[in-house]
């Protein structure tokens, strides 16, 4: 939601998700591979990962719903003229080109985003990831939601 992915966001509860982003830092002189050595906990217990594609299906966009977009093909714009002897009246069928077009762009828009998404969780997936000693890394996981509990990592 602060990044401004507000359609994705507005699912999450809806659908019990959390998608959440992690900076792990390995200070220790092991290396550390989430889900095997190391885990995540909240006060409540320990937290689940869940899969990414899992995440996506969840989450995604729905692209079906702009076909309603094809109700506006039969919109036409009327535009009269009235002189002091007649009345000109004039059609055009605007909704042709409207409809179909809004249609296409926003299925269009919503299946890139969709697949934009999938790749960033899979490409930013932090389970079984190793982290070797000193290093940093970044990713996005996704969880099963449980309020607002701070996670630490847990070495197990």
């Amino acid at each position: 939601r602060e990044k401004g992915n507000k359609k994705y966001a507005k699912r999450e509860p809806l659908k019990g998700i959390r998608v959440i982003a992690l900076k792990v830092t390995n200070g220790t002189n092991t290396p550390l591979t989430i889900g095997q050595n190391c885990s995540l906990m909240s006060p409540v217990g320990p937290v689940s990962m869940v899969d990414p594609s899992v995440v996506h299906s969840q989450l995604k966009q729905g692209v079906p719903i702009y076909l309603l977009y094809l109700l506006m093909t039969p919109v036409n714009l009327t535009v009269t003229k009235s002189t002091s002897t007649s009345i000109e009246t004039n059609s055009t069928p605007i909704g042709l080109i409207l409809g179909p077009a809004l249609t296409i762009g926003n299925m269009a828009a919503a299946g890139g985003a969709n697949q934009n998404f999938l790749k960033e969780l899979q490409k930013y997936n932090l389970a079984n990831k190793t982290i070797n000693p000193g290093e940093t890394v970044y990713g996005l996981i996704g969880i099963r939601d449980i309020g607002v509990n701070p996670i630490r990592l847990q070495i197990n």
